[in-house]
């Protein structure tokens, strides 16, 4: 949001500085708002590559808005203006993205679709195993209740207290695992967007190919494409630092009381869940026995009712 307000601050100030112009002074001072407004889609670099990156985008901005088209802007209403100088930076910012992939430019660029990617699927997983310890811990808490429930009376632990901290968990796993699903929906948005933007590369790599000029119309609105797609992955990126920060939030709730079930109710429950699976698996063992009987018996008729035909 902050960084919205800055770059609507500085649109504001190249549609004021490219009003009237009429000296080489207002021309300086357009150039110098444009120039402010391209440094601010690159973030702030590294000290040591200020100036190297300065160069770049000077060299980069006299393609793109030559001193030649400065008649036509200021021509240009205040909206009209806005649009061109925003439409103006993305064409910068894609540019030197190609230049960045081509290995000939894109100083202080981060590798955004990389640390996007990661950044997401790290939390993914963080949350992933949060998730499932504390299912982990709910089954123990569903074990020891069926077995009260079943038979009454079995178990020295408070049966308040185990539905209060197994209501506590339920809440805490069902906020992260919505958590979770839009951190799942981010991985696969930002890996879909890393696709479009491998795609348009290439599409660019065609066109220019070794070619020392193209039309603009050509390659403009791929520069465009690439500026925009590179800015929702940065976008992208926010939403993982906000999920990250929630999760944070969650955590210390994960584990902020001891369990009050006690050792000796989870063995008395394991060994009562165990005894009535075994059961099940030999009352089944009965009955297929059972069938298995009633089916041989059944052939055997069959078999004497054949032989009395055949007769």
């Amino acid at each position: 949001h902050a960084t919205r307000l800055k770059k609507n601050d500085l649109l504001d100030r190249v549609v004021e500085a490219g009003t009237n112009l009429k000296s080489n002074s207002q021309v300086e001072s357009l150039y110098r708002s444009i120039f402010k407004l391209l440094l601010q889609s690159c973030g702030i670099p590294e000290a040591a590559l200020q100036r190297k990156i300065e160069r770049e985008l000077a060299g980069v901005l006299e393609t793109v808005f030559p001193q030649s088209q400065l008649v036509s802007f200021d021509k240009l209403s205040s909206k009209a203006k806005r649009d061109h100088a925003e439409q103006m930076a993305d064409v910068v910012m894609g540019i030197r993205l190609f230049n960045r992939e081509l290995g000939e430019g894109g100083l202080g660029i981060e590798d955004v679709p990389h640390l996007a990617l990661e950044e997401a699927k790290v939390l993914s997983k963080r949350m992933e195993e949060s998730s499932r310890d504390i299912d982990r811990k709910a089954e123990k808490y569903d074990k020891v209740l069926n077995f009260e429930h079943m038979i009454p009376g079995s178990i020295a632990s408070s049966v308040d207290m185990l539905q209060n901290e197994l209501a506590h968990n339920r809440q805490i796993v069902l906020l992260l695992n919505q958590l979770l699903h839009d951190s799942l929906q981010g991985v696969d948005s930002i890996w879909k967007l890393h696709q479009k933007f491998r795609s348009i590369l290439q599409q660019l790599r065609s066109l220019v190919g070794g070619k020392s000029a193209v039309p603009k119309e050509t390659v403009y609105p791929h520069f465009i494409q690439l500026s925009n797609i590179w800015m929702a992955m940065e976008k992208e990126r926010e939403y993982t630092e906000l999920r990250r920060k929630v999760y944070a939030e969650l955590c210390p709730f994960m584990d902020c009381f001891k369990s009050s079930i006690l050792p000796t109710d989870l063995a008395k429950a394991g060994a009562h869940e165990a005894k009535l699976y075994n059961d099940h698996k030999n009352t089944r063992g009965e009955v297929k026995e059972d069938k298995k009987s009633h089916d041989d018996a059944d052939d055997e008729n069959e078999d004497g009712e054949e032989a009395s035909l055949s007769k």
